[in-house]
């Protein structure tokens, strides 16, 4: 119980030192080739999110990581990451989730719409070049912002590709 309350104020420092590092860095003008999906697992099984971004970012090569709450009765899963992947000074432990969040990806989709510490954490220290989330989330930590329902995933990705072909981030697709 101590432990998790020393991680979780750890982390939250954590997330709002990078945050004040990374707030003057311009993300590159190079188009979206890759991309990165956070997620809740709930979410993943529920839509395909890899689809939806080859369909509306025309990405070539995409990667999906979804959190769930530890059960020591759960497998491990190399596309499944937990609150027991970080220790209790915040540093990540299980090698998947190390190597997810520092490839140099174009573009991380985070598909949350409420505050979740691990999930922000990931999205905050990922290499990611461009960064895309749900407003209701935290405006410090991504690059561009869409409000819209987590019921409504499809909308958020067809939202999301209008303003990143404005940007030229990707090329204009009729959808």
């Amino acid at each position: 119980m101590v432990f998790s309350k020393l991680k979780t104020s750890i982390i939250q420092k954590n997330i709002k030192k990078i945050v004040e590092q990374h707030k003057a860095q311009q993300p590159s003008s190079k188009s979206i080739q890759s991309a990165g999906i956070l997620t809740f697992e709930e979410i993943s099984e529920k839509w395909n999110l890899q689809e939806m971004a080859r369909e509306y970012f025309d990405v070539r090569n995409s990667q999906i990581y979804s959190y769930r709450k530890y059960d020591k009765h759960l497998e491990k899963s190399f596309k499944h990451f937990s609150e027991n992947d970080f220790n209790v000074k915040g540093k990540i432990v299980d090698p998947s989730l190390q190597s997810f969040i520092d490839s140099p990806l174009d573009l991380l989709i985070c598909v949350f719409d409420k505050k979740h510490l691990y999930l922000e954490y990931a999205a905050v220290l990922s290499k990611a070049d461009f960064k895309l989330g749900f407003s209701s989330v935290s405006s410090d930590i991504y690059n561009m912002e869409v409000q819209e329902s987590i019921d409504n995933v499809e909308g958020f990705f067809k939202e999301s590709s209008k303003y990143l072909s404005i940007m030229k981030k990707i090329d204009k697709k009729e959808i």
